[in-house]
């Protein structure tokens, strides 16, 4: 299948387990999401310069969505928004600049990939018509198009300097993305903010450029091929149950469960 469009939320699902995209995204299965996801869309609110009162209200109305770890309550998770909030500002205070909040960098396919192709998509050569005139939906934290920097901001219950593949992934299709749909090639930032233990807020260190954007066109291509070639095959892991999807996976396939590994 092609979809309507791309995105690195949906390429890093298929990554993650080819069958959760299908349920996802070709069935379009809903299910509740985990809370860190809301926390994180109030905390742009917040920044893009909505009261504590709105978020608060949005939290109320939306929360019924999203799924609650045992330790956390509305209160607890209001307050690291706001903990959160009081970080950034802190940062922004030293870092100074205009930034604008969640820029749109939408690119197409063709551009996104470039001229140099991935050999791979060779087995999707005959569809690659249809799929480079789709657009990569992005939307980039923070953008400073003066310096020129474009930050990711990572919000986190926990104080930690980890760099994920998927941060530096994430990272190198915003510069991509920036660099078609805005004419700017910038400066990188990864900024981790931890609400936990009074919060803590720092840039990460993140490899060079030119690398991180070379995996980003191979992941995606990657991801764009095997959704071409309808691979949603069932990938069993022992960390399945903690998958939102997991009653609809079992329910597809009750014998790929029984004989999956304890």
């Amino acid at each position: 299948m092609i979809p309507e469009h791309y995105s690195p939320t949906a390429m890093f699902c298929y990554h993650e387990c080819h069958r959760k995209y299908y349920l996802k995204y070709v069935e379009k299965i809903q299910v509740p999401l985990s809370v860190r996801l809301l926390e994180g869309d109030l905390f742009h609110e917040r920044i893009a310069g909505a009261s504590r009162e709105l978020v608060a209200k949005l939290f109320n109305e939306r929360k019924r969505h999203y799924t609650f770890p045992a330790k956390d309550s509305d209160a607890s998770i209001l307050g690291g928004i706001e903990t959160a909030l009081g970080l950034y500002q802190m940062w922004h205070n030293v870092e100074g600049g205009e930034f604008e909040h969640e820029v749109d960098i939408t690119a197409p396919v063709s551009a996104v990939l470039g001229e140099d192709i991935p050999k791979s998509m060779a087995s999707v050569l005959s569809l690659y018509d249809e799929i480079k005139s789709k657009q990569v939906i992005m939307f980039a934290d923070l953008l400073d198009v003066n310096k020129p920097l474009l930050v990711d901001m990572k919000l986190r219950t926990r104080q930690t300097t980890d760099v994920t593949c998927r941060d530096e992934t994430q990272l190198g299709l915003y510069s991509i993305g920036t660099e078609i749909n805005r004419g700017l090639t910038t400066d990188l930032s990864l900024l981790s903010i931890s609400y936990a233990a009074g919060g803590s807020i720092s840039p990460l260190e993140i490899p060079p450029i030119k690398m991180i954007r070379n995996n980003a066109r191979n992941t995606l291509a990657s991801y764009i091929i095997g959704v071409a070639l309808d691979d949603f095959a069932k990938t069993p892991h022992p960390l399945c149950g903690n998958c939102e999807y997991s009653s609809e996976c079992k329910r597809e396939s009750k014998d790929m469960w029984e004989e999956m590994p304890r």
